[in-house]
């Protein structure tokens, strides 16, 4: 069981017309190929701050090959999440 005190708990959610305003994110199951409305997310401090710095270098270097995508895994590698910039 994960100890909430210790993981940041971020829910995204994908939503189209919601208060007028389109959302183009996409949520994609690697395995399946299907999209998904979405996801839960579970990280330490650690991976959040860590995610913070590389979506920042994500919009800072928008549109520059080969910033167009990064990767946060955890400690062991045994997980990924990969974050992508498109228009």
């Amino acid at each position: 069981m994960v100890k909430a005190a210790h993981y940041f708990f971020i829910t995204i959610c994908a939503a189209s017309g919601s208060g007028g305003m389109e959302v183009k994110m996409k949520i994609i199951n690697d395995d399946t190929k299907m999209e998904l409305d979405s996801i839960s997310l579970y990280l330490t401090k650690s991976e959040a701050q860590q995610l913070i710095v590389d979506l920042k270098q994500l919009l800072e270097n928008y549109g520059k090959i080969p910033y167009d995508h990064t990767h946060l895994n955890n400690e062991d590698y045994s997980k990924e999440i990969i974050i992508s910039l498109y228009d």
